[in-house]
């Protein structure tokens, strides 16, 4: 098992929770939506108003949709330098040859010292595709 797999499962449940947080909104604003639609001419009911006063509900929602069914853009985005990185710092040590971060003078073990590869790529997919 991956050490990162935690981090997807992170996702989904953060997406879980933004999309059962706002499915009441989004639930509220398509019955004003049809509402609106019916009864044309009604002030505050106009239909415009509706549409752009329900997107403070469907975009959180849709967003959270997308992070329960993967977020798989997300995660590459997140995890593209994390095996480089400096473990005190956080200095992008890829391609450091002298064995010692060069902001803060930590020892790197040898996994730290390779420059971000295709195996890099195929780690992330393999992350992915444990879920």
């Amino acid at each position: 098992m991956s050490r990162h797999v935690w981090f997807p499962l992170a996702i989904r449940a953060l997406g879980l929770a933004l999309a059962g947080f706002c499915v009441g909104g989004v639930i509220e604003s398509a019955g004003s939506l049809i509402y609106a639609l019916r009864n044309p001419g009604r002030g505050a009911w106009d239909p415009i108003y509706v549409t752009l006063s329900s997107i403070g509900h469907v975009v959180p929602f849709a967003f959270g949709l997308y992070l329960l069914l993967g977020g798989r853009a997300l995660i590459r985005w997140c995890l593209r330098d994390i095996d480089t990185m400096c473990p005190r710092c956080g200095y992008s040590c890829a391609g450091v040859t002298t064995g010692k971060c060069p902001e803060c003078a930590f020892t790197l073990d040898a996994s730290r010292l390779t420059a971000p590869s295709a195996s890099k790529s195929e780690e992330i997919q393999h992350i992915l595709d444990e879920r």
